[in-house]
């Protein structure tokens, strides 16, 4: 389909960068569709990681706060899209679809409270719009694209033709056009993450913890059948240990250098490596972020550790957790 939005990713981890791609391919038979682009010169709007500092900066030094959704605890200064949080694919489209169609708002907003900075299930799904100053528009427009009925792969109302970057070209279509048929959307598939120990309890251990998470597993007991198994399919994430026995070939430094190398060619499609070991002083930590891990947890693994590394990649606590959590900022 011609006349894509372009959308380029700034920040993030792996697993939501992959849930973004989805997003994106998933937009396909709606207007506005989105594609991304690897180059922020190429890019019509950006979707940038809040919590990323380089990122922010990037977007402030190019000048394209106004053309940028913003993801992540609180918003930057001056921003106008924003959204927290674990990434939800629908609310992503409906950001991006004020922007496209001009229905965002032109002023900044005003600053986040400390409620916001933390906020709730309920405000975690609420755009910026409710968070402006009085003084700014009380509402956007009511249109398709902010319709919260409407699901991601639906039709929302066309932008109009628009050289790129002219927010005088991206007003909403005539409200007479008629929008087709809502399509329901596919659920998202489930993180897969490949779990590597050559001890048996420590695997069914870590399995219990991320069950809870949702997630698809496999294991491997060696560095051997972690490649097998690595060439075959592709994993969100892979916990590994440091010692792996006398049965394999490598060590988890190397099995996570040997990950990091062979992914290095398409990295928006990579696993995050997760080490976890007894070893923990500041030398083995050190080592592994040498060999590339993307974090390194200790043993016996902590409960609380595991639940914000997971949530920083985009995963959604599991239910009871939520729930907890809910009632102790009430």
């Amino acid at each position: 389909m011609s006349n894509a939005q372009r959308i380029a990713v700034l920040g993030f981890s792996d697993f939501e960068r992959n849930t973004l791609a989805s997003c994106f391919r998933l937009t396909a038979n709606r207007v506005p569709h989105y594609e991304q682009v690897k180059m922020l010169t190429d890019a019509d709007f950006l979707l940038a990681d809040a919590d990323h500092a380089p990122s922010v900066q990037l977007v402030l030094a190019t000048e394209r706060m106004d053309e940028t959704v913003f993801i992540g605890q609180q918003p930057p200064a001056g921003a106008v899209a924003w959204m927290a949080r674990p990434i939800d694919a629908m609310h992503v489209m409906r950001e991006l679809d004020a922007l496209v169609t001009g229905s965002a708002l032109a002023a900044p907003l005003a600053p986040v409270t400390a409620a916001v900075a933390a906020p709730t299930a309920q405000t975690s799904q609420t755009s910026l719009t409710s968070l402006t100053s009085p003084a700014a528009p009380a509402a956007r427009p009511a249109s398709p694209a902010s319709d919260v009925t409407h699901e991601l792969a639906g039709a929302s109302a066309p932008p109009a033709a628009k050289p790129r970057r002219t927010k005088a070209a991206t007003a909403a279509a005539p409200a007479s056009e008629p929008a087709a048929p809502a399509a329901p959307l596919a659920p998202p598939p489930p993180p897969r993450a490949l779990l590597v120990d050559d001890s048996e309890i420590a695997l069914r251990f870590l399995e219990s913890r991320l069950e809870r998470w949702g997630m698809v597993m496999d294991r491997a007991s060696s560095s051997s059948k972690a490649i097998e198994l690595l060439a075959r399919r592709d994993y969100d994430f892979v916990f590994l240990d440091l010692e792996l026995g006398p049965g394999s070939t490598m060590d988890g430094l190397a099995l996570c250098q040997h990950i990091k190398r062979n992914q290095s060619a398409n990295a928006a499609l990579g696993s995050s490596v997760f080490i976890v070991s007894a070893h923990q002083t500041e030398l083995d930590r050190v080592r592994g972020t040498l060999a590339g891990c993307d974090a390194y947890l200790g043993k016996p693994l902590q409960e609380v550790e595991l639940h914000r590394l997971l949530l920083r990649h985009g995963l959604k606590p599991p239910a009871a957790e939520a729930l907890r959590e809910g009632a102790s900022r009430a």
